[in-house]
């Protein structure tokens, strides 16, 4: 028997406080007349679904044209229609290079310049620097900076860095740990620039496993915040789709996602193995049996990404990382469309499943126990439900018009 874990609450449980995160974040930022929101570090649909979401929020409360977004050209392209153009938002154009491309000096080069005239701006114009995400040897500079620049509001949203400083090669150059490491636990001293850290209770385990970096305790929180739409309509299909979400990087398990669709070659013609993204270069090539949706990863339009994803009877998360201080912005994206969640041991994926009354969000203890199930499931022909996630999207939801859909039984239609 499979060890299947599932995390249930009691209807209603944790959502009180759902917007609490959200409505200091929003009051934070607005202080002065302009807001400079930067992204200097992705580009297309990259960080997609949140950027946008963080703009609806500030949009919210500022004056037209008021907040100055500087930004990839295709990344302003994607995350546009997602926070519906508002009003509020004047776009400039900067040049990002993806992470994904690995072309890391010159990525410095670029990102660093982007930080400097959003800095040097917000200097002069006495503007709010809200900066969405970074590459971590850009922080490192960013904080050296601090004699020029101290006096400017500066607030930086951190994803995978503070991640980055449990991992063993923490100590090599050319490791994103050694530069967050080298940022947070030695440059910066608790009061330039504030950082945003995304949960709760991930900043309780940033806290309670670095006990001797004080300045962590002046880290806020931002509960991961998501704009939920209704569902798309589901398309018909013969096999059950099992998916890999997001962009396709060996830490995120996509080796491991195609070896799981390898051992399970005997009964592909009931099972479609799908990447709604793209792999990146240095990964496993995909196998048959498995359909990758884009050439690259992050590739995809919205409208199909969403559909994609809709399209699943479960998404697998197979992160080679805990995610005890890491969000996942992909994980929403499954939560949107409703569909199934089966994850590899994961502490913010319990988080978000300890929010729900039934959570759709199963566990396994490692890739043999998703093989046998998967098998289990598609010879005994039983299906995948859909979920509301009804708490996950009371405390995340960033849209308060957003009405729960009823649950959809079953898997293939």
């Amino acid at each position: 028997m499979v060890a299947i874990q599932r995390h249930t609450i009691r209807c209603g449980q944790g959502v009180a406080e759902s917007n609490t995160h959200k409505w200091m974040f929003e009051s934070d930022l607005e202080t002065t007349e302009e807001l400079i929101v930067l992204e200097p570090n992705k580009v297309g649909a990259e960080h997609g679904s949140f950027n946008a979401a963080v703009l609806t929020l500030l949009a919210r409360r500022r004056g037209t044209g008021s907040i100055r977004l500087m930004c990839a050209r295709s990344h302003w392209a994607a995350i546009g229609p997602l926070c519906g153009h508002p009003p509020e938002i004047v776009w400039e154009s900067v040049s990002v290079i993806s992470g994904v491309e690995r072309q890391f000096f010159r990525k410095f080069i670029l990102e660093a310049w982007a930080v400097l005239r959003a800095l040097q701006r917000a200097k002069k114009t006495k503007a709010d620097l809200l900066i969405l995400s970074i590459f971590p040897n850009v922080l490192a500079f960013v904080l050296l900076l601090k004699r020029w620049f101290g006096g400017v509001r500066l607030r930086v949203i951190l994803h995978c860095e503070v991640e980055a400083l449990t991992v063993k090669e923490k100590l090599r150059m050319n490791r994103e740990g050694f530069w967050a490491g080298l940022a947070l636990v030695r440059l910066f001293d608790g009061t330039w620039p504030v950082f945003y850290i995304l949960g709760e209770r991930m900043k309780g385990r940033l806290l309670a496993r670095f006990t001797d970096v004080r300045q962590f305790d002046a880290m806020r929180v931002l509960e991961h915040p998501y704009s939920f739409t209704r569902p798309k309509a589901r398309a018909r299909h013969d096999k059950f789709r099992v998916g890999f979400v997001g962009a396709g990087r060996i830490a995120k398990g996509i080796d491991e996602f195609f070896d799981l669709a390898r051992s399970l070659n005997d009964i592909y013609s009931r099972l479609e193995f799908v990447v709604v993204g793209g792999v990146e270069k240095n990964a496993q090539r995909a196998t048959e049996g498995v359909t990758v949706l884009a050439e690259v990863a992050g590739g995809l339009e919205p409208e199909k990404y969403a559909k994609e994803i809709g399209d699943l009877d479960c998404a697998l998360f197979l992160y080679q990382q805990n995610y005890a201080l890491t969000a996942s912005g992909a994980v929403f994206d499954v939560i949107n469309q409703r569909v199934e969640i089966w994850s590899l041991p994961n502490d913010y994926l319990s988080d978000l499943a300890s929010e729900d009354s039934e959570s759709g969000i199963l566990f396994f203890r490692n890739l043999q126990e998703i093989e046998r199930e998967l098998r289990h499931r598609v010879n005994e022909k039983i299906g995948f439900k859909k979920y509301d996630y009804t708490g996950i999207r009371a405390r995340h939801g960033v849209e308060t018009g957003d009405e729960p859909v009823d649950a959809c039984q079953g898997g293939r239609t």
